[in-house]
């Protein structure tokens, strides 16, 4: 493998080092500020009733926690997220969420198979093909491998003002704030052989961040700890005088999660249906009603998946 190999849209390291321990330095403050998924995505999730789930670089928990919260006890019984770091995974650990150490390419997955792996910006820190075969080993039959990531979007006043910091304290840093690359990007898993394809799309809404929020969010980000302690510093003093003068502390950003997902999952309610007349086929006598439950059972595996094959 090369040194560095572009997926979606970062940059994966040699050294795994760079995710293995960056964040736990700064754990609790990554939990505070860095923004929460939307619950739309979460409602796809439940809607698909998994019994069995990973979630890859789970971090803090900031993805199990929710589908926790959703009724989904499963997930703290038989799921389990899966983290490179120590620091990180005590802090799920504390909210009821079992962890395993370790990055999900070496990982003992010891036999277990899971109907749904979350993986919610971590994807990039994994070796592409590698985790794109991993996914599909473990994955049962059926199952749904979702990754997604969040990014945030600030208007060309913004970005013109920050960018002439940036350029003086970190050139090497992108600003925060436009359309990252990955949109575009091709995606190992979608071409590997083991996958029907995949389909992406971005969840979008608009808030405001105070200066306290945009400036603990960037800080929280692994291309700016790596400016080390004293150029961050300076950079956030001048990002804050900025912000507190030029936008009266306030920064209005669209804020958005770019997801991927297979296929099949761009129906979550036909899914639904699949799943709830395949488990009742069996309990019915009669040989018409059967017929006609066999019929939906099939309508809804086509709307679940051949329907999404289309342009």
């Amino acid at each position: 493998m090369s040194a560095v190999t572009w997926h979606y849209g970062y940059r994966y390291p040699a050294s795994r080092s760079i995710s293995g321990g960056r964040f736990g330095t700064s754990a609790l403050e990554y939990d505070k500020f860095r923004p929460h998924y939307p619950s739309e995505l979460f409602d796809k999730f439940e809607a698909l009733g998994p019994v069995h789930v990973l979630d890859i670089g789970c971090g803090t928990g900031r993805v199990a926690l929710p589908l926790i919260d959703r009724g989904m006890n499963v997930l703290a019984r038989l799921g389990l997220g899966l983290e490179p770091d120590a620091r990180m995974a005590d802090v799920a650990r504390s909210r009821g969420v079992p962890v395993e150490i370790g990055t999900f390419e070496r990982w003992d997955d010891a036999g277990r198979r899971f109907d749904l792996i979350t993986c919610g910006a971590a994807w990039h820190w994994i070796e592409p093909e590698e985790g794109a075969d991993k996914a599909a080993h473990i994955l049962r039959s059926g199952g749904t491998l979702a990754r997604f990531i969040n990014f945030r979007l600030l208007d060309d006043h913004a970005l013109a003002s920050f960018d002439a910091v940036y350029s003086s304290y970190a050139p090497e840093v992108t600003t925060d704030g436009r359309p990252p690359s990955y949109l575009d990007a091709d995606d190992p898993v979608s071409t590997s052989t083991s996958s029907s394809g995949t389909r992406s799309h971005v969840l979008r809404s608009i808030r405001e961040f105070s200066t306290d929020e945009w400036l603990g969010m960037i800080a929280t980000l692994s291309d700016h700890i790596a400016l080390g302690s004293e150029r961050l510093g300076a950079l956030l003093m001048v990002l804050r005088d900025l912000t507190d003068n030029d936008f009266d502390g306030r920064l209005r950003v669209t804020s958005c999660t770019h997801v991927v997902l297979p296929r099949a999952f761009e129906e979550p309610v036909a899914l639904v249906l699949y799943l709830h007349f395949e488990s009742v086929l069996t309990s019915l006598d009669s040989p018409a009603m059967a017929w006609a439950a066999e019929l939906l059972l099939l309508t809804c595996a086509y709307c679940s998946v051949g329907r999404v094959d289309s342009p």
